[in-house]
């Protein structure tokens, strides 16, 4: 599905949580996105990451705290721009 919105919406494909400073957290950055809810996906489908509006920084942790291996994960994006409700999917590639 596509994402139907007037303004930009930065998702990056890949993050590196290696501690260096540089691209250490998947973030999502939109100008006009005030309600999202996100949810990532291993490749067997299991939940390791949940965030919504006020928390979609992810370090590449479990719920647990324990680090998740490099590889591609999946994302489920649930947004509302005014009245509309909109989801997007797409991939993620942790690099370590």
């Amino acid at each position: 599905k596509r994402l139907d919105i007037l303004c930009s919406l930065k998702i990056p494909n890949v993050f590196s949580p290696n501690g260096d400073g540089v691209n250490d957290v998947f973030l999502i950055q939109g100008e006009c996105i005030t309600d999202y809810a996100i949810e990532i996906f291993d490749r067997w489908g299991l939940l390791v990451y949940k965030g919504s509006s006020g928390s979609t920084a992810w370090d590449g942790r479990t719920p647990s705290g324990e680090l998740c291996p490099e590889g591609t994960y999946y994302y489920v994006l649930k947004s509302r721009v005014g009245e509309k409700e909109q989801e997007l999917t797409g991939f993620i590639t942790l690099v370590r």
